[in-house]
């Protein structure tokens, strides 16, 4: 398994399928997907909102990569998102999609159950 740092989405499905290949050529079991948006600062070289994390061009990559992943008998991976810790760089603390959280609690029967609105991010909303 090796990590693959993609320049978010800034590929054409046709590379990445002839990587994939040579990943398994190599004898590599599988990739982990990594965008890599944070070293380039000129929004002309590589724009977010066209090539980042979740776009439809991201989307189409990744179906690449498992699409021929999948026909070599190798496993792809991705992170949880283009940052560390995790985050996606076009949604501002200002955005709505800033302030969703869910926070697990115990339901009645005992199980877990998922609280919208709850957490960190709608505390420090409601407190505004």
């Amino acid at each position: 398994m090796v990590r693959w740092w993609w320049p978010d989405a800034h590929v054409t499905p046709s590379e990445i399928r002839r990587e994939v290949d040579q990943l398994a050529d190599a004898g590599f079991g599988g990739a982990e997907i990594a965008a890599v948006h944070h070293s380039i600062s000129d929004k002309s070289v590589l724009d977010p909102a066209k090539h980042g994390w979740g776009t439809p061009a991201w989307n189409a990559a990744v179906e690449a990569a498992l699409d021929q992943a999948a026909r070599r008998g190798v496993t792809i991976d991705l992170t949880i998102g283009p940052s560390w810790p995790a985050a996606v760089p076009t949604i501002t603390p200002e955005s709505e999609a800033a302030c969703k959280e869910l926070a697990p609690r115990l339901g009645a029967g005992g199980g877990r159950e998922h609280v919208p609105g709850s957490g960190t991010a709608a505390r420090r909303r409601r407190a505004e």
